[in-house]
């Protein structure tokens, strides 16, 4: 199932939407200013349909693959290495790439490649040494394989 700490329900009269209608967002904590949070901007009942529609199982599981896919092909970029458990059911759909052999400066220039050279967006993380990939039910094969070809292509 999706994390309910990631996606919630607020219910009318909310203080937010001010139109007395639900709506569906994810929760992203202050402290991280990374890609806005653009799901209440598609509020209303239209957003809870779909999502019922196509079911959370479904997404769960989609996005399960996805960073299966993405994880099992780490490996075969020079130098990298998954951060973060590889069991999914220690882990989510987030995935730390370490790029042990760069320093924090190099692996923040890989991620301005990749927006850059390749649009493809993901978040520098100093700490690890690497970049922070964030797999969503939205995502498809050929994005995750675009995303291993660009960093192999990177170096």
């Amino acid at each position: 199932m999706l994390n309910p700490q990631l996606l919630v329900h607020v219910e009318s009269d909310d203080g937010i939407s001010g139109t007395g209608e639900s709506w569906w967002g994810t929760y992203q904590p202050a402290s991280d200013p990374g890609t806005p949070v653009l799901l209440p901007e598609f509020r209303g009942p239209f957003l809870e349909q779909e999502l019922r529609s196509i079911g959370f199982d479904a997404i769960h599981a989609r996005m399960e693959a996805l960073t299966d896919r993405l994880r099992a092909a780490i490996p075969s970029i020079p130098g990298a290495e998954n951060a973060a458990p590889d069991e999914w059911t220690r882990s989510s759909s987030i995935t730390t790439i370490r790029l042990a052999d760069r320093s924090p400066a190099e692996t923040k220039a890989v991620v301005v490649r990749l927006r850059e050279e390749h649009a493809i967006v993901t978040k520098h993380r100093p700490e690890a040494r690497g970049i922070r990939v964030s797999v969503a039910a939205f995502n498809t094969e050929d994005e995750v394989d675009r995303l291993i070809a660009a960093l192999a292509a990177i170096g």
